[in-house]
């Protein structure tokens, strides 16, 4: 708080950096030929280094999580998350992330 307040009287606040200049460029999808099957495709557009999971949600089955994959400088990895074939496929894509 007191810092807070100096900032503000000496004319100077500080803004921190948006959490989406960290983030990892992602696309997240279905397999054409394997309903069953999510995944997440991320690049390191910054060059920081990521690390990333595909977070599938299934229909009538449990959801699951991908492999961890890290992307480094300039690169692309995939992560993929296989829905249980008693259900009724993926519904659902997303991406967990952390830095490195």
């Amino acid at each position: 708080m007191a810092s807070a307040v100096a900032a503000v009287l000496s004319g100077t606040l500080l803004a921190p950096a948006p959490a989406s200049d960290a983030a990892p460029d992602c696309d997240t999808y279905t397999h054409a030929n394997a309903p069953d099957l999510g995944m997440a495709a991320c690049g390191d557009p910054i060059g920081q280094g990521q690390t990333f999971r595909a977070a599938v949600t299934c229909g009538r089955a449990p959801d699951v999580k991908g492999a961890w994959a890290t992307v480094g400088r300039g690169g692309h990895e995939v992560s993929r998350g296989r829905c249980a074939r008693f259900g009724s496929g993926v519904g659902a894509n997303g991406v967990d992330e952390r830095p490195v």
